[in-house]
């Protein structure tokens, strides 16, 4: 009862994976139910190369570096 989690909305490589607008209603779904319910999150979703962070991702779908850092910087400025 007293939980205090943070999410992480995680992209895909929209270079290496096509079509990522049919997400779009399944992203957004998530991203209103989070917002309703006050629990913070990190939007690293971009479903296309001119809002893709180079860096975030090493590969396909996995956090490189800088994703990590992201992640870990929100968790931190969440948690302090």
């Amino acid at each position: 009862m007293n939980a205090d989690p943070v999410f992480i909305v995680q992209p895909v490589n929209p270079y290496v994976y096509t079509d990522l607008d049919a997400f779009d209603p399944t992203i957004q779904r998530i991203k209103e139910e989070l917002r309703s319910r006050d629990f913070a999150y990190l939007d690293l979703w971009a479903k296309d190369t001119a809002h893709f962070e180079p860096g975030v991702l090493t590969d396909a779908a996995h956090l490189g570096a800088y994703g990590w850092y992201r992640v870990d910087s929100m968790i931190m400025a969440h948690f302090q």
